[in-house]
Order: C-alpha cells, then sequence, then structure tokens
C-alpha cells in the first residue's frame, strides 16, 4: 500500500477564489486499485474582512454542518477518455442536506475527521473558525483542512480497479463568496482563498483474479422554484433510483444552506408507474413524512442525526426509499406536495435522485 499525491493542473498564485475551477487528474496505472473511499483534498482556507483576519464581533458565518464542502458549487467527475458519470451543479447543498439527515450535530462539534473538514456543528461556532490559527498569540485568518469529496467514487462498493479506470478527473468550481457568508451586519470586502491544494489517495496491488463489476452510489441533483401550494413533479431520472429526496429553502433567507419547512405541509404522495402499474405511497403525518426522508438519505438508520433528535425542530425534508433500484429510463415518478406555500411566500426546492451504478 503506498499513498499518492497530485496537484491541480494550475495553480492561481494568489489561491483559488470566487468562481475559480480546481480541475485534478487522477492516473490509475496498470496493475493498482485505488482503495475504495480514499480520494481526499486539502489545502488552506483563508478568509479575510477587509485584507485582514475577521474577529468573532464581524458576525460572519458559514454552514457549520457541511464546512469546506460547503465552498464548492458544483463537482464533476469523469474516467477514461472524458465519460461523465457524476454531475452535482448544487454540491453544497446536496453535502448539507445529506450531512444532516446522517450525522448530529454534536458529532460535528467533537469529531476529528468533522473538525478537518472545518466543520463544527452549529454555524455560531462558524465565527470563530473563520479568524483562523493563531500563530504568535495573533489570529491568521487562515484554516488548513481535509476533505473526502462527497462524490461517487468515494462511494463505491470495492477498490477501483486498473482494468475497470485508467484515469479520474474532478472538476470542482468555487461559490461566490456572497453566497457562502451568512454575513447580518453587511461588511464589505470580503474575501477567502485556497491554497496548497493536493488531492490523496491510498495505492494497492491489483488482485490477480478478473474484477467483478463496482457498484457505486452516484447523486442526480435538480432545482426549482415553489410558488403554489400544490407541488406535482413528474420525473424520468436516466438512472437505477434508490431513493429519493426533496428539502426547502425559504426566498430570501440569507442562509442558503438551511432545510425550511413550508408551512401546513399537510399530505405528501409518491406515485412509481410504468405501461401497466402504479404504485402510490402516501405520507400524512409530520413524523411519518420526516422519518421517511431521514431514511431517504441515511438507509440504514443506524447513526443518529441532526433532524431526529428534535423531530420537526431541526431541519426538514421529504424523501423515499424504494428499497430496490427502479429503472426510471422506462417507468417514471412523481412527487406531491400539499402545503400553505403561496406566491409572495416562496421557496427552492432542490431534488436528489440518489442512483445505483457500477463500474466494468
Amino acid at each position: 500500500m503506498s499513498y499518492r499525491v497530485v496537484l491541480p493542473d494550475s495553480t492561481p498564485q494568489a489561491g483559488f477564489s470566487s468562481s475559480d475551477l480546481i480541475s485534478i487528474n487522477i492516473p490509475i496505472e496498470p496493475g493498482t486499485v485505488i482503495s475504495k473511499n480514499s480520494i481526499c483534498l486539502s489545502g488552506i482556507e483563508t478568509f479575510l474582512v477587509g485584507g485582514a483576519p475577521a474577529t468573532v464581533a464581524n458576525g460572519i458565518q458559514y454552514d457549520g454542518l457541511s464546512g469546506i464542502h460547503g465552498v464548492f458549487e458544483n463537482v464533476v467527475v469523469y474516467i477514461n477518455n472524458g465519460q461523465t458519470i457524476e454531475n452535482l451543479p448544487y454540491y453544497w447543498r446536496t453535502y448539507h442536506d445529506y450531512i444532516e439527515a446522517k450525522k448530529h450535530w454534536l458529532g460535528r462539534v467533537v469529531s476529528n475527521q468533522a473538525t478537518k473538514a472545518l466543520q463544527c456543528g452549529v454555524d455560531q461556532y462558524s465565527s470563530y473558525v473563520l479568524t483562523g490559527e493563531r500563530f504568535n498569540g495573533t489570529n491568521s485568518g487562515a484554516n488548513s483542512f481535509s476533505m473526502e469529496p462527497f462524490i461517487c467514487l468515494n462511494r463505491t462498493d470495492s477498490d477501483i480497479d486498473f482494468r475497470h479506470v485508467q484515469n479520474i478527473r474532478i472538476e470542482l468550481s468555487l461559490r461566490n463568496v456572497d453566497n457562502i457568508f451568512s454575513n447580518p451586519q453587511a461588511l464589505a470586502d470580503l474575501s477567502y482563498a485556497l491554497t496548497g491544494i493536493q488531492c490523496h489517495y491510498i495505492v494497492k496491488p491489483a488482485p490477480v483474479e478478473v474484477p467483478q463489476p463496482n457498484r457505486f452510489l452516484k447523486v442526480i441533483s435538480t432545482k426549482l422554484s415553489v410558488k403554489s401550494s400544490l407541488l406535482n413533479l413528474t420525473y424520468n431520472p436516466p438512472a437505477n433510483v434508490i431513493a429519493y429526496s426533496l428539502t426547502f429553502n425559504q426566498v430570501g433567507n440569507p442562509k442558503q444552506w438551511v432545510t425550511d419547512m413550508p408551512p401546513q405541509i399537510s399530505r405528501v404522495e409518491f406515485a412509481v408507474g410504468g405501461m401497466d402499474y402504479l404504485y402510490t405511497f402516501p405520507f400524512t403525518t409530520l413524523e411519518e413524512i420526516t422519518l421517511n426522508y431521514i431514511r431517504s438519505q441515511n438507509f440504514d438508520m443506524k447513526e443518529s442525526n441532526a433532524i431526529y433528535g428534535s423531530l420537526l425542530g431541526f431541519g426538514f425534508g421529504i424523501g423515499v426509499h424504494y428499497m430496490t433500484p427502479i429503472d426510471f429510463r422506462k417507468d417514471w415518478m412523481r412527487v406531491s406536495v400539499e402545503s400553505a406555500i403561496t406566491e409572495s411566500n416562496a421557496y427552492s426546492a432542490y431534488s436528489y435522485y440518489t442512483c445505483v451504478d457500477e463500474l466494468s
């Protein structure tokens, strides 16, 4: 076993910042495999206000559950000759919603794995993180970080074999500084930069036997605007879908990552249909709706999470776990939501189709 490091294709002298693209190429040499779930990104994030480190008194916050993941707008994963196997246009939101239903915020406070990704569990704590590491008693505004990207190639069942994949390319675009931070005091001249970016992964000798197809999970995400009390969404995602999730953020909420609960949700119904069949899954209580949403993101429900501990008081979503993948290239799905949303009280809605695919 050996540890490998690759650098981005290009590195701006001032570091990567708003709207920049980080592009990373990972070769898989003949006779080797990349250990499953071992791809990691590290570097230093520097956050400044008017060219100086932030202070707690500034009151600036970021998404405490996502940490450094919250700076990435879009992530695309390619393999071999440019084949796209995952495209996440709302990566920051996708990761927040997944981790909120998967982990408890207290765990984010005390976990070393979370801390290295600048996750602090609670948004208020992030004001302290933004001051940066201290050197000679002075805040620097800079924090080193290490994160495992929430991408399909970090969600494989087994190691990534050279006979399936010879090259991986990951492209990560950064969000605008104004969209990452909650800035209640409207302080001017906020900036951030990512420097010293490296991609780490573990390489091992490939087994002699021919590898079986390697199953992995990937996410297809979409965004829509909801301005009425009845939402009917019908879709045919071109994949084998095992779970569907839907979350909301009230238009005008300065914290775009928050999973808001729309007013007076009275009924949620999922439907799956084909040429000669129709199955419906109606949920009519908030407890039933919430618990099914948690399972749509957190399949085995073995871990505590940020939502269940204070049911209906911390985060919210709608979802269903289909138990077995359904090929929606041939069939269709529909979700209907009845609420008291109005045009003057609109919401952004984020849909996630968790799909099963394989490398072969």
